[in-house]
């Protein structure tokens, strides 16, 4: 992950990609 990102965009990011794996998941 680029360091420039800031620590909000970088908790946004990780939020996408819980929900996106608790989708997969739920899925199965």
């Amino acid at each position: 992950m680029p360091a420039s990102l800031s620590a909000a965009e970088k908790s946004e990011m990780n939020d996408k990609a819980a929900s996106a794996i608790i989708l997969c998941l739920r899925d199965k």
